[in-house]
C-alpha cells in the first residue's frame, strides 16, 4: 500500500512539522508516502460561504490531482470530512465527475483513521512512551467520518501518558471556518468557554487532530494568558515511536506489501521506497529515522493558492458576487 499525502492549507502553512511527523510514521509502519506537488485547497472556504460553482472548481482540481493514488492520507479531520462527505455530494448531477469523486471520497482517510482502522497497527509492538498530563479537543468534523473516541484510545496506548477527559469535550471551539469571522462574538464565547473546560483538567498538553481548532485554541489560549503545550496526534505519535524504535521497528516481513514496488518486486530497505520498515531480520539498522528530512517532501503550497484563481473557469457562484 501506497499513501498519497494531503497535507492540507494550514497544516502546510502553519504546521509543517504535523505533516513530517505523519511521514515519519507512514515510513515507520511500512507505507511508502509520496506528494503531489499539484495539491492547493480542498475547497471547504468556498463551500462553507456558499460559493458552490468556486467549490466544484477547486474540488474537481483535487480530485484529478490525487486520481491515481492509491489511498489518501491527511492530518485534518475537517479537510477529510469535505472529501468524504461533500465531494460526491457537489457532483452528484455530473455523470463524468461523480464516479471520480466517490472513487476520491473512498479512499481519502483522516490519521489516525487509516493507522487505526486501515492499517490496524498492532502498537504492542512498538514501546511507545511519552511523558506528559493530556487531555483530548475532538473536532466537530470527525463525526461526519465516523470517528469518536479513536484518538484518546490510541493516546492511552502511550506509556507515560496521562489522560484526563475534559467536559464538554464534544462542545465546538467557535472556529468553524469562516463562521469565526462571520460571528466573531459567537465564536469568542464558545471558545472562551472551551479553554475553561480545558484548563479544569489540570493538564499540561492539550491534543488536537485538526489544524483550524489548534490554531483557533492557541489563540484564545495566548489573550487568555494561558501557558499549555498543543500537539496534534501525529507529533505525539512521532515522539512516542522514536523513544520506542529500539523493539518496535518492524522487519520486512512485517511490512510485507509495502516493500514491494508497482510490479511486485522487491524494494531494498535502504532505498526511499523501502524506507518503511528496518529491513529483513538480522539488519540492526533503522531505516525509519535516516530518511531524507520529510520536511523536503512537503513543499510550500503558496504560490499554488495564489494562481488558483486563473484555473477556476467558473467564477460566478451561486446566489453571490463575483
Amino acid at each position: 500500500m501506497r499513501a498519497s499525502l494531503f497535507v492540507t492549507c494550514l497544516t502546510d502553512l502553519f504546521y509543517p512539522d504535523v505533516a513530517a511527523s505523519v511521514v515519519r510514521i507512514l515510513h515507520r509502519l511500512g507505507v511508502p508516502v509520496d506528494f503531489p506537488r499539484e495539491q492547493t485547497c480542498c475547497g471547504q472556504p468556498a463551500l462553507n460561504s456558499g460559493y458552490m460553482d468556486d467549490f466544484r472548481a477547486v474540488a474537481a482540481r483535487m480530485i484529478n490531482v490525487f486520481q491515481d493514488a492509491e489511498v489518501v492520507v491527511t492530518p485534518s479531520g475537517s479537510c477529510c470530512s469535505i472529501v468524504r462527505e461533500y465531494f460526491p455530494h457537489a457532483f452528484e448531477h455530473d455523470p463524468l465527475m461523480r464516479p471520480k469523486a466517490e472513487a476520491m471520497a473512498a479512499k481519502t482517510f483522516e490519521f489516525v483513521e487509516f493507522v487505526e482502522k486501515v492499517l490496524k497497527v498492532d502498537w504492542s509492538k512498538w514501546d511507545l512512551h511519552f511523558p506528559a498530563i493530556a487531555t483530548y479537543h475532538y473536532s466537530c468534523h470527525l463525526r461526519g467520518i465516523g470517528m469518536t473516541d479513536e484518538a484518546v484510545q490510541l493516546l492511552k496506548k502511550i506509556r507515560g501518558v496521562e489522560y484526563r477527559p475534559c467536559e464538554k469535550m464534544e462542545q465546538c471551539c467557535g472556529f468553524g471556518g469562516t463562521f469565526s469571522v462571520k460571528y466573531g462574538d459567537i465564536s469568542g464565547a464558545m471558545v472562551r468557554d472551551k479553554i475553561a473546560c480545558i484548563q479544569a483538567t489540570g493538564a499540561d498538553l492539550l491534543m488536537v487532530n485538526d489544524g483550524g481548532c489548534a490554531m483557533n485554541i492557541a489563540g484564545a489560549f495566548n489573550r487568555a494568558g494561558i501557558n499549555m503545550r498543543i500537539m496534534h496526534i501525529a507529533e505525539i505519535l512521532d515522539q512516542a515511536m522514536k523513544k520506542g524504535r529500539g523493539t518496535g521497528c518492524p522487519t520486512s516481513s512485517e511490512v510485507g506489501d509495502a516493500k514491494k514496488d508497482s510490479s511486485g518486486s522487491p524494494v531494498p530497505p535502504n532505498t526511499a521506497e523501502g524506507r518503511g520498515g528496518c529491513g529483513p531480520s538480522g539488519i540492526t539498522t533503522c531505516h525509519c529515522e535516516s530518511a531524507s528530512n520529510p520536511k523536503s517532501e512537503i513543499p510550500s503550497l503558496k504560490s499554488e493558492i495564489s494562481n488558483l484563481k486563473s484555473e477556476i473557469h467558473n467564477p460566478q457562484s451561486e446566489g453571490g458576487a463575483q
